[in-house]
């Protein structure tokens, strides 16, 4: 699940796995810190706070950059 290392083995080969959803683990955290920059701040923030994932199937999974990689730059939502 959610675009681990064991998922990418499992949709290489064939079987009833077909997808899953993946998480970005840096991306959650990066979020996280931001948000808790702006909290101790005394800023608003967000009460529900949505991080984008992808799905990963057979026919993108060569494009899938997985969870080992390097952290999107600043720029990247």
């Amino acid at each position: 699940m959610d675009g681990s290392p064991d998922i990418e083995r499992a949709l290489r080969l064939p079987g009833p796995i077909i997808a899953s959803a993946s998480q970005s683990p840096y991306l959650i955290g990066r979020e996280a810190v931001l948000l808790g920059q702006r909290l101790r701040q005394g800023q608003q923030t967000a009460r529900m706070v949505l991080v984008p994932v992808t799905l990963v199937t057979r026919d993108n999974l060569a494009a899938y950059r997985g969870w080992q990689s390097p952290l999107p730059s600043a720029g990247s939502r």
